[in-house]
């Protein structure tokens, strides 16, 4: 493994350890189309949160995957994973837009990677300011998106969760999970990687997450007990097979065989307009997203999966490896 490391502007190899990767940055790969990728180099920013670290274990789990990029502030905390002669750190500290997207070092790292897996966001979202959630939940996560595009990655899987809405109300600045501004800005990151010209992306909403301490003890205890009462798309999900989905998801699209998105109204695109422009300008001078025109609709090969999607997703998983 060997890591990176971006203070501000400057750019410093950090010591290496155990093994060295060498990524390739000759030459800058066409982006391929649906079907004609296996999953052999993955990216991850978010990869210590309660289920980015799920993705990361599953994806070294992955049959013929060669090269994995962990994106963070700092340091991978599992050294198991940081010995893994596949895994590579990109550590961009402080994390800024400016420093993700004039980073050279993350662009020559996300070159010949062919999915990206965004699982980036505030943990405990109601202890934060609108200003914080809006940076780490949707201006970060789009930088490194945007990165990606670029460098030509193929696919994109992007966590974020159910009651998204990019038409979602402020309840006067709070900024509470399942709230209006929580959903506002996570509807504006999908939205928003949605236009980006991946060849696929896919779009994860869990409801409750267990195995996750954000999800608090109480919720933890009481969703199994009555998952078989609540409608499909607001049953639970652990941690560890929505890592497993995510994968598994980016390897059938890569494959050319996506499961089909939920069934959704999406919203219009003079919405998302409106809400770009309203970002904006409430964070002018410190966070920023590219304006969306009112007839500006996403490509083809977008996929949203709301919980029920989600575990067919891991039923198929489980019936391929045999479990």
């Amino acid at each position: 493994m060997s890591a990176t490391e971006i203070k501000a502007d400057t750019v410093t190899e950090a010591p290496a350890a155990a093994a060295t990767t060498t990524t390739n940055t000759t030459t800058t790969p066409a982006q391929a189309q649906p079907g004609t990728r296996q999953l052999k180099s993955a990216a991850v920013v978010g990869g210590t949160g309660q289920v980015g670290r799920h993705v990361v274990n599953e994806l070294l789990a992955t049959p013929g995957l060669e090269n994995l990029v962990l994106i963070g502030r700092r340091p991978f905390p599992n050294d198991t994973v940081r010995a893994d002669p596949r895994v590579h750190e990109v550590i961009i500290d402080p994390m800024t837009q400016a420093n993700i997207e004039n980073s050279d070092s993350l662009a020559a790292s996300l070159n010949g990677v062919d999915a990206l897996f965004i699982t980036m966001g505030v943990g405990q979202p109601s202890k934060v300011s609108p200003e914080d959630l809006a940076a780490g939940d949707v201006a970060l996560p789009f930088s490194v998106a945007k990165v990606a595009a670029e460098a030509k990655v193929s696919h994109t899987g992007l966590l974020t969760a159910m009651g998204t809405n990019v038409t979602s109300t402020s309840w006067f600045g709070f900024t509470g999970a399942g709230f209006g501004l929580y959903n506002r800005f996570k509807g504006l990151i999908e939205e928003q990687v949605k236009r980006l010209p991946f060849s696929s992306v896919a779009i994860y909403r869990p409801a409750a997450i267990l195995e996750n301490p954000n999800t608090g003890s109480f919720a933890n205890w009481l969703f199994p007990k009555i998952s078989g009462i609540l409608p499909a798309n607001y049953s639970n999900t652990t941690a560890t097979d929505l890592g497993r989905a995510m994968v598994h998801g980016a390897v059938r699209a890569l494959s050319g065989d996506p499961l089909p998105s939920t069934e959704l109204k999406e919203p219009s695109s003079a919405d998302v307009a409106a809400t770009t422009e309203d970002f904006n300008k409430q964070f002018q001078g410190k966070l920023a997203l590219p304006p969306v025109a009112p007839d500006d609709t996403p490509p083809a090969n977008r996929f949203t999966y709301e919980v029920a999607r989600i575990h067919e997703l891991i039923r198929d998983w489980r019936s391929r490896r045999g479990q």
